[in-house]
């Protein structure tokens, strides 16, 4: 009997020493599996936000085309700031235009967006930024900014942009 006790005891033993590591492995693969998919259910949603943006830029949004019309004039150079800008539909236009590139220029400075990701943009921020008139434009918000006591400007984020990676970008 006590024969039997003791082989009872080593038996529990040897299934504690042996299972205790084998149930911490299977709990960290489960872990380290759904690390995974966490990580794949984000890089999958960041992909699917990012070509949102991009079909909004290309193909305009809800059915709504006015941010392709406004990106062309911008381009193709026939956007003017002057005496008529202020208060117009277009001032309303080119500000939610610039307030898209503004909002990309956010989510890769503070890389909720990747390089990768940017790189689909960067073109389209480039062909922006390299108009004069658009240049103008974002000089007088700066301008209007630091004369009341350096009021938080509008697209600061695609201004710092310009500023570090634009040739001849002097807003």
């Amino acid at each position: 009997m006590a024969c039997l006790k003791e082989v009872l005891e080593v038996l529990a033993l040897i299934v504690t020493v042996i299972g205790g590591p084998v149930g911490a492995i299977f709990a960290l693969c489960k872990w380290s599996e759904q690390i995974k998919n966490r990580r794949a259910e984000f890089v999958n949603r960041r992909s699917e936000f990012v070509y949102q943006i991009m079909q909004d830029l290309r193909f305009g949004k809800d059915g709504n085309d006015d941010i392709i019309k406004t990106r062309y004039l911008i381009e193709y150079k026939e956007f003017r700031f002057d005496e008529n800008f202020q208060k117009s539909i277009l001032e309303q236009e080119i500000d939610k235009y610039l307030a898209l590139l503004n909002y990309i220029c956010y989510l890769y400075e503070t890389g909720a967006i990747s390089q990768e990701d940017f790189d689909v943009f960067s073109y389209t921020i480039a062909r922006t930024l390299y108009n004069d008139d658009i240049k103008e434009y974002l000089q007088a918000l700066v301008a209007w900014s630091l004369r009341h006591d350096g009021a938080p400007c509008s697209f600061q984020f695609l201004i710092d942009y310009g500023r570090k990676h634009i040739s001849d970008f002097n807003v």
